[in-house]
């Protein structure tokens, strides 16, 4: 999986952070390993759940949120609170930037959430959250040395974090040293079903693993494929909400947000498979169907005529992942044909 480029697409994270609550999209596990992590307080449950990736919250949220912080960071800056020994003595301003570096994150402006996290880090070097929110910038951008060391101080300063863990595995892999991405992918699985090495590992002692427990580790089964995979007169009412949490992650209904419509679409949707280079349609078909990717990939394709040779040659026009539709062009007008 290539690094966001979010500073390209910055709609793209809050697409992955604002899932629905009854959808598992397992081909999105490691981005969402890669969220950033919020600082909830006791007072603010619903920062817990966002941070755990549970909680709707839209880009107004964000952006609220950002205005509030750097109000109060201009107000103090106005009474002198702006050089290292004024934040380090004030921990609740110190936090304000740790917050306003979760909120500019969230709506796309990286440069400015490294610069505020980079500012936390300069007062309490030992601020993991915000060494582990750096890196996973940094790894956005595709700058994958600087992210591994932000995650390696990250996972040292908490090293029973999975997710964490799970991070550094990913960057790891994304630099090609696969073999120091096995441990934190072991580790990682082992906190998930040994919960109790957590102990083990604050205390400084060596994690007792249980590898034939982790060799049987079961990924667990994406609910949206689950129903999908029953017949549609069989599907209940929770079924259908599943899957229009998933209409709604796509861009084709962003403004189709209307629950009975969605309901409607939902009731009508049906599961097909492809092997790996099946042809699904060819340019110039009729349409008759529209296409939503719940999992693998697609290729959209030109046939380009070489003027010299009179050879024709495929050009990839785009590919497609989860979450991405195809096909409604042709459904656009009566006896519409592909396009591609």
């Amino acid at each position: 999986m290539e690094p966001l480029n979010l500073e390209k697409n910055p709609k793209k994270i809050y697409q992955v952070d604002y899932i629905g609550m009854n959808t598992f999209q397992p081909t999105q596990n490691l981005i969402l390993a890669g969220r950033s992590v919020e600082q909830p307080n006791k007072y603010d449950n619903q920062a817990k759940l966002s941070a755990r990736g549970l909680h709707h919250r839209n880009r107004q949220h964000f952006e609220d949120h950002f205005r509030l912080t750097s109000n109060v960071i201009y107000q103090a800056r106005r009474q002198g609170a702006y050089d290292q020994k004024a934040l380090k003595s004030s921990p609740a301003l110190l936090n304000t930037y740790f917050r306003r570096a979760v909120a500019q994150e969230r709506l796309g402006d990286l440069n400015k959430a490294i610069s505020d996290y980079s500012l936390v880090l300069s007062v309490e070097p030992e601020h993991h959250q915000s060494l582990y929110n750096r890196g996973g910038l940094y790894l956005a951008k595709g700058k994958l040395e600087l992210a591994l060391a932000d995650m390696n101080e990250a996972c040292k300063l908490d090293p029973s974090n999975g997710t964490y863990l799970r991070n550094r595995s990913l960057i790891n892999r994304k630099l090609g040293n696969y073999m120091a991405a096995i441990p934190d992918t072991t580790l990682a699985r082992a906190l998930e079903l040994q919960p109790n090495l957590s102990k083990d590992i604050k205390a400084g002692k060596v994690p007792r693993i249980n590898h034939h427990l982790v060799s049987k580790f079961e990924k667990m089964k994406d609910p949206l494929l689950t129903v999908l995979q029953k017949p549609k007169h069989k599907r209940t009412v929770k079924d259908g909400d599943i899957i229009v949490d998933f209409l709604k992650t796509l861009k084709f209904f962003e403004n189709m947000q209307d629950p009975e419509v969605l309901r409607s679409i939902s009731s009508k949707i049906e599961l097909q498979s492809f092997e790996k280079n099946t042809v699904i349609f060819n340019e110039g078909d009729p349409g008759e169907h529209f296409f939503m990717i719940v999992d693998g990939e697609v290729s959209i394709v030109k046939l380009s005529k070489a003027p010299q040779t009179g050879e024709y040659a495929e050009i990839t026009l785009v590919k497609l992942f989860r979450g991405h539709a195809f096909g409604d062009t042709a459904l656009e007008t009566k006896g519409g044909l592909r396009s591609a």
